[in-house]
């Protein structure tokens, strides 16, 4: 983990920060940052050499190092950022629905015993939704294995996820454009 305690001058007064980079977390392994930070700040110690450090003009006690963004933390996030409104939604659909309509009428529009048309409308539903949620959490990882530096091997199996996920999707749109089965 990257850690730093600087000093700085603005406005003429002094003052001390420790904030690297944007993102406030600890220690991680995604890409190279905490190393190469690591690395610019040892070699600028060691040779006396000053930093350059950006300061919030309007709170001059706030400051960082890096103002760049991580986009390999970005794309870590996105599944989650996507994927928990997504079930939250579904979830509170269901329980709403569940709240509002009488046992009778559920028991008589239940999803397990559907007729044909309607069967075939919740398979091709729910094939959308399984390879949305697929993309949605693969094709970030691909972007995050393939923005640093990694080995053929895991660039390889995650660019196969990310690939399922394309041919889910096909699979998704073959089957809604199939005439429906009587």
């Amino acid at each position: 983990m990257v850690q730093a305690r600087y000093r700085y001058a603005f406005d003429g007064r002094s003052h001390e920060g420790t904030r690297v980079g944007i993102h406030r977390t600890g220690s991680d392994n995604i890409g190279t940052w905490q190393r190469d930070w690591h690395e610019r700040l040892a070699d600028a110690q060691a040779s006396g050499r000053p930093v350059t450090a950006w300061v919030d003009p309007h709170e001059p006690g706030r400051s960082m190092l890096d103002r760049g963004v991580r986009w390999s933390m970005v794309a870590l996030h996105i599944p989650f950022a996507l994927i928990f409104p997504v079930v939250s939604g579904f979830a509170t659909r269901a329980f709403w629905r569940l709240l509002r309509l009488p046992a009778q009428e559920l028991a008589r529009a239940s999803p397990l015993r559907p007729s044909t048309g309607r069967r075939r409308k919740l398979e091709g539903r729910a094939l959308w939704q399984f390879a949305g949620a697929w993309c949605v959490v693969s094709w970030p990882m691909a972007a995050l294995v393939w923005l640093e530096p990694a080995p053929w091997m895991p660039r390889t199996i995650v660019s196969l996820f990310a690939l399922l996920g394309l041919w889910l999707l096909a699979k998704a749109w073959q089957g809604a454009s199939l005439p429906a089965r009587a």
